[in-house]
């Protein structure tokens, strides 16, 4: 189960990363990298999406409830936040180092998943 979560957790942000990225910066842009925002499903479970910083407050599909918003200033950060602490980046990583560590560790939480179904 932690292995779909961190897998599930990986691909959101990737996700969230594209749906809510914005030309303009702003004043929390400069001081933060990378957020993520904690959310609770009508299920009961917990779940993460993450996204650049943005100017206004997350809102939460219906039947969702915003927990905790969780915002990063180094992207080493935020790849220990999303993968648990299972990756270690060097505090002067790049966004790029980001994606590239986080993949690698989804791919190997899938590769992992498929053995164990086996």
């Amino acid at each position: 189960m932690a292995l779909l979560l961190g897998l599930a957790l990986v691909t959101a942000t990737f996700a969230g990363v594209y749906v809510f990225t914005s030309p303009r910066l702003s004043a929390q842009e400069e001081q933060f990298v990378h957020c993520y925002e904690e959310i609770r499903h009508a299920d009961g479970s917990v779940g993460y999406l993450g996204h650049p910083p943005m100017d206004g407050a997350f809102q939460p599909d219906p039947g969702e409830t915003h927990v905790k918003t969780h915002c990063f200033t180094t992207w080493a950060d935020a790849a220990h936040f999303v993968t648990g602490g299972a990756v270690t980046l060097p505090a002067n990583a790049t966004q790029k180092d980001y994606e590239q560590a986080t993949l690698e560790y989804s791919s190997q939480v899938y590769q992992e998943q498929l053995k164990a179904q086996r």
